[in-house]
């Protein structure tokens, strides 16, 4: 069979114009995808413009509210400044000292231990109100609120620890910084935080400074007894117990401690002789029988808890 050049041709060509007229709606349907996309890019633009001034105005409004919010609590925490300051003013005659030097050293004692001025403000307050000198006020507050940070205690139990401890003490303790530092030595040699022996302490104080005992035989004591795990109110119950007995002993009581060369009187244990005393009467009696040693405790503190 012959080919047919003229029908290869006519097929050739009609193929190539089938491939143009392709090509031509593939080029008419690219422009279309062109300028609709092209549009559709523009719409995402204004979009995205759109939504970048909506997040813009939302970033103001909340920097705004945040600004109003912080200005806000600035506001109310100024306003309670004042207003413990203003208590303040009522013990004192010269107000100017404490809305001047006062607010002032509050201000930088804030920012030095992180306490907020209404509390030191309150524990100003406190200190002055316990009748400590105004001009001793400061560094009342500066011992205590030291005191409460290193011990993570509320600033409230600690002034009030310092201010029991230099009224109960006045004569051995200088000032307020003695005060604190032996109330955070009394923790760190007991089995107490500090908010143990400031809430505490002050309850045994005045029954110990009444029996005759020196400060540090005070904390001594209480650090001693603490470290038994009795805790810290049982440890009050204790020397409670055992400081009374000194003022309130009978004839027994003086008889069992004689046997040990000891006296049953406030004045054999004051002025720094209780460590002592505890010693030699712990030396007699690991000296004797069981039944000796219990009656011998038994008579000398019949009312042991």
């Amino acid at each position: 069979m012959g080919v047919n050049v003229g029908n290869i041709f006519g097929t050739i060509r009609m193929k190539n114009a089938l491939f143009k007229k392709d090509l031509r709606e593939s080029s008419r349907a690219l422009k279309k995808f062109a300028v609709t996309g092209a549009a559709q890019v523009n719409t995402l633009g204004a979009s995205m413009k759109r939504m970048g001034s909506k997040l813009l105005n939302m970033r103001n409004i909340i920097m705004g509210a945040g600004a109003f919010l912080i200005l806000r609590g600035a506001i109310k925490e100024a306003a309670a400044f004042e207003k413990e300051l203003s208590k303040v003013a009522t013990l004192v005659d010269n107000t100017d000292q404490v809305f001047g030097e006062f607010a002032t050293s509050i201000k930088e004692m804030s920012l030095e231990f992180g306490q907020s001025k209404e509390t030191l403000t309150k524990g100003l307050f406190d200190i002055i109100s316990a009748t400590i000198d105004a001009a001793d006020a400061m560094d009342v507050l500066r011992a205590a609120t030291k005191l409460s940070v290193a011990g993570f205690t509320e600033a409230g139990v600690a002034t009030s620890a310092v201010i029991t401890m230099m009224q109960g003490y006045s004569d051995e303790l200088s000032n307020a910084e003695d005060a604190s530092d032996l109330l955070f030595a009394t923790m760190k040699r007991g089995r107490l935080t500090v908010e143990d022996v400031a809430s505490n302490i002050g309850v045994v104080a005045s029954v110990a400074k009444g029996a005759g005992v020196s400060v540090e035989d005070l904390s001594a004591s209480f650090s001693s007894v603490s470290r038994s795990g009795v805790g810290a109110q049982k440890t009050v119950i204790q020397l409670m117990s055992f400081f009374n007995m000194f003022a309130k002993s009978n004839d027994d009581a003086k008889e069992a401690a004689a046997k040990l060369g000891l006296e049953m009187k406030t004045s054999a244990i004051a002025g720094g002789r209780l460590i002592p005393w505890i010693l030699k009467a712990k030396k007699g009696l690991d000296e004797m029988t069981s039944s000796m040693k219990s009656n011998t405790i038994k008579a000398m503190m019949p009312n042991r808890r």
